[in-house]
């Protein structure tokens, strides 16, 4: 009997289990856009429902400041990922234009690896076009520069 009822219902996988982090991203350190320093951390989990938590700051060195958000999705896409989410700390961080979003590449890991990439920040969206951004229908079109301080990573 038992084994009938193994049968009809199988044992769920722990590796595919509610809640269970199936890919993560993260990610910190600098890129010169013009001549300012800009700074950044982020880090998020999907899980296997496909519910995305996370977090980021970016910090432009003698310009508009720090900014900090949530991040609501995100997409890897082979080349690149596509982060969205939104801003609760900053410039835009005001309802209902305080969603924002960004790319980056992983080129890998050590010295013979090419440097990471990293897009500006995008901010000031209303939610739609956060999520439409991760769903890839516009692509990685924001300016990107490359990691000249840090690392990114995938897993």
């Amino acid at each position: 009997v038992v084994v009938a009822a193994l049968l009809i219902f199988p044992l769920a996988s722990p590796a595919l289990a509610d809640g269970a982090v199936v890919q993560s991203i993260s990610g910190s350190g600098g890129f010169f856009s013009g001549e300012r320093l800009r700074t950044f951390t982020f880090t998020a989990r999907k899980d296997a429902d496909g519910n995305v938590t996370g977090h980021w700051t970016r910090v432009v060195k003698t310009g508009s400041g720090p900014n900090h958000g949530e991040i609501t999705c995100f997409e890897d896409y082979g080349d690149y990922v596509l982060v969205g989410g939104f801003v609760n700390f900053g410039i835009f961080s005001e309802p209902p234009f305080n969603w924002t979003n960004f790319w980056f590449v992983d080129n890998g890991q050590g010295g013979s690896a090419d440097p990471d990439i990293i897009s500006l920040h995008q901010l000031g969206l209303p939610a739609f076009v956060a999520e439409l951004y991760c769903a890839n229908e516009f692509g990685p079109v924001i300016p990107s520069f490359e990691v000249t301080q840090g690392n990114i990573q995938v897993h």
